[in-house]
């Protein structure tokens, strides 16, 4: 299957873009030169916030309305901010969104404390998963890489099981590893045509 290299997209809409941990803004920039349209970022600190502080202080920091995009650890904070009221729909990508399965050396041990944050028996994703969710929500999933210390099908970053476990929309997926999806030309259709809802 052929996608579209570029389309216009015609929406006066902000895409406001959240990384994944130990990531940047930057990890967007294919993505904002392809899709075209006003994008605009929001970063974090994965070693000194907690997802509970990201979101309370993104809150304050989306201020039109916009559709969300989240990679990896962004999309669990975008879909924490489903209830704003600027925010008129998600994508989250390569999102662990049924959580993590950890071990206690894992939760202890991480120099990120969002890690135990999304573990799958965590509050963080208790509550992400019993919400509501009436605004329309995309989720891409990376479906191939490999990650050796992983007995189970994965991205080369998060489990097949996890992307997949739980969804709150329609989901897509797309032959690419965990970081390669933002470089993907299947996730730059995507994108635009989810947005194209909006215009």
């Amino acid at each position: 299957m052929r996608y579209a290299s570029k389309l216009c997209l015609n929406t006066t809409m902000d895409i406001v873009a959240i990384h994944g941990a130990w990531s940047t803004s930057n990890s967007f920039n294919y993505l904002r030169s392809q899709v075209g349209g006003n994008w605009k970022t929001l970063d974090y600190d994965h070693l000194g916030e907690n997802i509970n502080g990201i979101v309370d202080r993104f809150r304050n920091e989306i201020t039109a309305p916009c559709v969300l995009a989240g990679h990896s650890l962004g999309g669990i904070v975008a879909l924490a901010l489903h209830d704003h009221p600027q925010v008129q729909g998600i994508v989250t990508i390569a999102s662990p969104l049924g959580g993590l399965r950890l071990n206690l050396v894992q939760k202890i041990m991480s120099l990120s404390r969002m890690i135990s944050e999304i573990a799958t028996d965590s509050a963080c994703m208790r509550d992400l998963h019993n919400n509501q969710y009436a605004k329309p929500v995309l989720h891409l999933v990376s479906t191939q890489g490999f990650n050796p210390f992983m007995y189970e099908p994965n991205d080369g970053v998060i489990p097949m099981s996890s992307q997949t476990r739980w969804t709150c929309g329609e989901t897509i997926n797309i032959a690419t590893n965990h970081y390669e999806i933002v470089q993907h030309e299947q996730t730059v259709a995507s994108i635009i045509n989810f947005c194209q809802k909006f215009t």
